[in-house]
Parts: structure tokens; sequence; C-alpha cells
């Protein structure tokens, strides 16, 4: 009986599942957070995307992905491109000081992005560090919202197929919900397989405790009866 009240509560997590990584949970923050948490001027916050100092631009940047700024997407894709590692390799000051702005890029992308976004970030995601857990949870969760991109879910897939005992539970659960988001059946075996790997890990937060073999099942089951 409590096995099965246990099976209940993991089945509707995951029904509801939405993106437990968003640009709220983003851990940085900018010293100008505070003041552009109060700009609601489209033209102000363009502006600031330009600006020279990266802390200004990060905070306009994050604020266009709470206000949704879908009219300022063509600057989020400028922003990803010019920010992504590898088009600052070599240049170890630059890459980490842009570090946050590529992130919280990917974040805004995936709440705003098409078909061609998909390709775009499953391109990027090739180059990221595995062992980086933010740089993962983003990714995650965006590649899972552009649910119309075959090469996202294609990128959830392969990744799906490396993860391992010793991955971090919160990005596991993470690559969980993006495959159940996708509603496709080409993923039920890479996450049985995922289950055979990584079914006794425990995730945890706060007073809530899921068992990753019961959050998989339920995920394949949503799938099934999509």
């Amino acid at each position: 009986m409590l096995r099965a009240i246990l099976f209940f509560v993991v089945a509707m997590m995951v029904s509801s599942a939405g993106f437990s990584f968003d640009i709220s949970d983003y851990p940085y923050e900018s010293s100008f957070d505070a003041q552009f948490r109060n700009i609601n001027d489209v033209q102000t916050i363009l502006t600031s995307l330009d600006d020279k100092d990266l802390e200004v631009v990060f905070s306009a940047l994050k604020r266009v992905g709470e206000l949704n700024m879908v009219s300022a997407k063509a600057r989020v894709q400028g922003l990803l491109a010019s920010a992504n590692p590898s088009a600052n390799q070599g240049k170890d000051q630059q890459s980490a000081d842009y570090k946050n702005i590529f992130y919280l890029a990917v974040l805004i992308i995936g709440n705003m992005g098409s078909t061609n976004d998909g390709e775009i970030l499953a391109n990027y995601f090739r180059d990221i560090n595995r062992r980086d857990r933010i740089a993962m949870l983003c990714f995650l969760s965006s590649l899972g919202k552009l649910t119309m991109s075959k090469t996202a879910l294609q990128s959830l897939n392969d990744y799906a197929l490396s993860a391992y005992s010793g991955s971090d539970s919160s990005v596991v659960k993470e690559l969980v919900d993006a495959l159940a988001s996708h509603k496709s059946r080409s993923s039920i075996p890479v996450l049985f397989r995922m289950q055979r790997k990584v079914g006794g890990m425990v995730y945890k937060e706060g007073e809530r405790r899921i068992v990753m073999r019961d959050y998989i099942a339920q995920a394949v089951e949503k799938i099934n009866t999509k």
C-alpha cells in the first residue's frame, strides 16, 4: 500500500513537472540586478545589452528573460554566439567573464525558442563540460522545452546514454523531466537504460525525496500514454 502511495506521488511530480531550473534559479547575481528589477522600458533594456560593463549586460539580459521580451530574441542569440566558450578559446579571463551571460542566454533561448534554436543549442551542448552542474541544468532545461526540435530530442537521448551512478542527481532529474516533456517513444529504451544505471540514485530538495527508479518509471508511463 505504501509503495502504491509513493508511486502515485512520484507520478504526480512527473506529470506536473515543469522544469526545476529556470532564470529565477540561476545562482549568480549581478550588482545591478536589484536596479533592473524596476526597469520595464524596452529601449533602456536593449541599450544596456551593449554596455561595456558585463555586469550591466548580465542584468539587462536577465530582465529580457523575466519580461519574456521575444522582440529581443535576435539580441539574445547574438550574445549567445559572442559569449560561447568556443568563441573565446585561449582567452581565459574573457571566457570566465562571459560564462554567466552565456548560460543565462541558453535559458532564455529555451523559453523563447523554436525548432532552429534546438539545433543551435545542441551544437553548443556538445562542447560543454559535463561536470559543470549549472551548465548542464541550463542546457537540459532549455533542450527539454524545445519540444518541436528533433535535434534537441536527439541531443537529450544521446546524453542520457552516458548517464552514470556518479552523475549529479539534480542533473539526472532535469534530464528525465526534459525527456518526459518531449513525449517521444524513442526515449523509452534510453530511459530503461538510465533506470538500470542510476535507478538507485535519490534526489533530495528540502523535504522532498525522489528515488530515480520510480521517477524514471513514471516518465516512461507518461511518454507511453501520450
